[in-house]
């Protein structure tokens, strides 16, 4: 669980600083087993690193290792996919090296979707580009306010040492992976599954009500990236604000959150977002019939 540097490879923190590497033997065996680790060093100077690809591509099931890795750290994305030639039909997988999700909702600009305000008038920034800035800042400010919460101070952005600029997007890492090593020192009810409160939000220990928010931010990020499928933005209102527009469903992920109270409903709830939008389908042709 140590890097070289004899610091935890979940937060970056110092053994004695870290709740991960204080927990018992029995629980440090099963953070080994969670956590997929790099490839071998390479063999030779010009050999690329390949990047794990984590557990959440392959089971579908992330738990916080695997998002707080995401949403972090560069890592691989496997995708499967068929191919044919003649009649031989195989399928293979394709993975692809991605940066981590903070890194992508700062460079998320969709091309060729300049909106423009006249000649030589100033220009409109693309919308997706504002909800992707819109949901780091949510992400930056709600894990900065975990973080003091537990009683530690949130780190603020780093400074590269040879241009004296701050690093966009490093305070906001530093703060997922420092509630990242505060989060097994919290504590848990014993339950597998959170107990919920009648808003869906966990009322059982404060574990769960991190992974929950954490959860929350990683689909969010996954959604507003797209970088494999644009998000689908049906013109309906959302189930719980009634604000018409502001859906964003990732159909490959089956996931969605509303970009106005920011509601979200992941796979296992995607099918009841899917029936409203249904009804409200329905009676918009029975009016207009």
């Amino acid at each position: 669980m140590r890097t070289t540097d004899d610091r935890c490879t979940y937060s970056d923190l110092h053994p004695g600083e870290c709740a991960h590497c204080g927990a018992a033997p029995g629980n440090a065996i099963v953070l080994e087993q969670t956590r997929l680790q790099p490839a071998a060093p390479p063999t030779t100077p010009t050999h690329r690193r390949r990047l794990p690809v984590l557990a959440a591509a392959e089971h579908g099931t992330p738990d916080i290792h695997d998002m707080i890795d995401e949403l972090t750290r560069a890592h691989g994305h496997r995708e499967r996919y068929t191919a044919t030639r003649g009649a031989e039909t195989w399928s293979a997988q394709h993975i692809t090296e991605v940066p981590a999700l903070v890194d992508q909702l700062l460079g998320a600009t969709p091309g060729g979707s300049k909106d423009e305000a006249g000649a030589g008038g100033a220009k409109s920034k693309p919308a997706a580009r504002i909800e992707a800035v819109d949901t780091l800042m949510l992400i930056d400010d709600e894990s900065a306010r975990w973080v003091r919460r537990l009683g530690e101070d949130d780190p603020g952005d780093q400074v590269d040492r040879h241009t004296g600029q701050r690093i966009p997007g490093s305070g906001t890492i530093a703060c997922l992976r420092l509630l990242h090593g505060l989060h097994a020192g919290q504590e848990h009810c014993g339950r597998i599954k959170a107990h919920r409160s009648e808003g869906g939000r966990p009322d059982c220990c404060t574990q769960h009500v991190i992974e929950h928010d954490v959860r929350r931010w990683w689909h969010q990020a996954r959604i507003i990236t797209g970088w494999d499928t644009p998000a689908y933005r049906p013109y309906s209102t959302c189930p719980v604000c009634e604000h018409r527009g502001g859906l964003r469903i990732n159909l490959a992920l089956q996931a969605g959150f509303c970009v106005e109270c920011r509601s979200v409903w992941s796979a296992d709830e995607i099918g009841l977002l899917a029936e409203h939008i249904r009804g409200e389908n329905a009676e918009d042709e029975a009016d207009a019939g």
